[in-house]
């Protein structure tokens, strides 16, 4: 019996001391991995960055900032203060979303249900910069403000920005019209260059009269001054006495000149270049679409210019389209400033206006034929034409189309796999206009299927581009606390001014730039060098045209995300 005693004695001790033991370790443990907000030293990766949508939440949107370190900050507490009333509300990190681009950590913290108002997250001594959660009136000036853009860019008429350039454009440089001389002043210079492209003032056009068909800028009247700016340049690529089509307006040469205003351009009668033997439906798929949306506002009173020959220009350009059915590259033999995915998307669409304007059915049909044989063609989804052929046949009953956006899902997996919610899987050049045009697709999936699981890929790519990203900045000029100062653009760099509402390019892979020759700050001058990444670099300097360069399309892009993305 009293052995008994004895051993169970011993088990009772044996317990205890096991429970003491873990006790020790579980404090020891504690001791060493809380962190000691007196080692925090900003500068370093053990400091808590806390990076939010500097230039605002919208109220019924998703919330959230992301806090980039290498310290363990699981379980740690952290302050939303009301920066107005000063009240506070606290609250514990129990979410990394994981490793990536150079830190250890990207802890999650979010607020859905935060009130509107201005406010500051505080972890130790580390504080974030100001945010605001408001209603839409958080980007009522935005869109002028973007608009802006493409008075910059204007081609021909004096504005604001510069003198009257390029009057004698052009002389046909290719094809039975060489030598020719033909007027195809006016339209947009396509980024900080001066080259036009018929195929990005035509997309730039389109997301525009897509704008005033679906969103609700503040401003409509900057928008159809644009829209009606554009067409005007679209009207003059086609040369009907001679069934051809113009399809660019200069060449490399403009790259070689360095920078200079456009007014001062010694380009005189510049090259252009007509869409070569059985080339240009894809062409004449945006040349189309662009003027028979201009007819479409047109007879809804959304525009109001009478006098205009768009449908009888839409219907002539598309013929060609039919007649020249293969892809025109824009540019010239390896020299290609934008790549093509086909012509199928562009004589979708054009296909699809067409047949809501006449309700003629071969047009119809002509649009599902060349919409499914995009789709057999490529894997891209995200083109101007593909999202608004595959919106406008759904509104006319062509029901399966919405397998076209599975591709959607691709983007949902990679943000949610991405400690920034990222929705690729890899950086490139124009990562951002990129992210904006995923947006974009994910809006117009929405609005056809009434299927709204993927609407949190809209947020992920607002709050990207406007603070929550590896470099804490938004990357539109003039909004938010940090944003690019030093765009790749002539006429900004040479004026040494700044206009707000300008998008840049984004990150790219540091590789690329390599590749291209463009100079990399040392360290030391670069204020982003510690959330560099060999996979996303980005440096705010007017000589990097891969990261910092804005287009028209980009911008138009933007205009449409605003008015009707972040509206709805």
């Amino acid at each position: 019996m009293n052995a008994m005693k004895i051993g169970r004695r011993k088990l009772v001790l044996t317990l205890l001391t096991i429970l003491i033991i873990g006790i020790v370790i579980y404090q020891v443990s504690v001791l060493l991995y809380t962190p000691n907000e007196t080692t925090w030293k900003i500068g370093t990766k053990n400091y808590p960055y806390i990076f939010v949508n500097q230039v605002g939440y919208l109220a019924n949107h998703k919330k959230y900032a992301i806090v980039r370190t290498n310290l363990n900050l699981l379980n740690y507490k952290y302050t939303i203060r009301d920066v107005i009333h000063g009240t506070e509300i606290n609250a514990t990190i129990t979410r990394d979303l994981g490793a990536g681009y150079g830190f250890k950590h990207h802890y999650l913290l979010e607020f859905n249900d935060l009130l509107p108002g201005t406010y500051v997250i505080i972890i130790g001594n580390a504080t974030s910069t100001p945010f605001t959660v408001l209603d839409y009136s958080l980007f009522s000036n935005l869109t002028e403000d973007v608009a802006l853009f493409f008075e910059l860019n204007r081609c021909g008429k004096a504005t604001k920005f510069h003198e009257e350039c390029h009057i004698d454009d052009g002389i046909i440089y290719n094809g039975p019209l060489k030598g020719t001389h033909v007027n195809i002043t006016r339209g947009w210079h396509d980024a900080g260059d001066y080259l036009k492209f018929t195929s990005t003032i035509a997309q730039t056009v389109i997301l525009l009269e897509e704008t005033l068909l679906y969103g609700r800028p503040k401003n409509k009247t900057i928008i159809v001054r644009e829209i009606l700016w554009g067409l005007d340049f679209l009207e003059k690529t086609w040369i009907p006495e001679h069934e051809t089509l113009i399809y660019m307006v200069g060449n490399q040469t403009d790259h070689e000149l360095g920078f200079r205003l456009p007014e001062e351009d010694t380009l005189r009668n510049r090259p252009i270049y007509v869409c070569e033997e059985n080339k240009g439906a894809n062409i004449a798929g945006l040349v189309s679409s662009a003027l028979s949306l201009g007819y479409i506002l047109q007879s809804k009173s959304l525009i109001n210019e009478s006098e205009n020959n768009w449908l009888d220009i839409a219907l002539e350009v598309y013929n060609f389209g039919l007649r020249n059915l293969e892809v025109q590259e824009n540019g010239l033999g390896d020299w290609i400033a934008y790549p093509e995915y086909g012509f199928e998307d562009d004589m979708a669409l054009a296909s699809i206006l067409l047949y809501n304007i006449t309700k003629n059915q071969t047009y119809y049909q002509n649009a599902v034929n060349f919409h499914t044989e995009f789709y057999q063609k490529t894997d891209v989804s995200t083109t101007v034409s593909n999202i608004f052929a595959t919106l406008h046949l759904s509104e006319n009953g062509y029901e399966s189309t919405l397998p076209f956006y599975g591709d959607i899902e691709w983007f949902w997996d990679n943000a949610n796999h991405d400690p920034l919610y990222y929705p690729y899987d890899e950086y490139f050049w124009s990562s951002v206009p990129a992210m904006v045009s995923v947006a974009v697709e994910t809006w117009a999936y929405e609005k056809i299927s009434e299927d709204s699981q993927y609407n949190a890929l809209i947020d992920y790519i607002h709050n990207y581009i406007f603070g929550i990203n590896q470099w804490g900045i938004s990357f539109v000029s003039g909004y938010g606390n940090i944003y690019p100062k030093n765009l790749h653009h002539q006429i900004l760099y040479l004026r040494n001014i700044t206009i707000p509402g300008i998008l840049a390019e984004g990150g790219a892979p540091k590789s690329l730039l390599e590749e291209y020759g463009i100079y990399i700050l040392p360290d030391d001058d670069d204020p982003f060098a510690l959330f560099q990444s060999n996979e996303a670099f980005y440096q705010d300097v007017y000589w990097n045209y891969i990261t910092n360069e804005p287009t028209i399309r980009t911008q138009a892009y933007l205009i449409f995300f605003i008015s009707t993305c972040l509206s709805s």
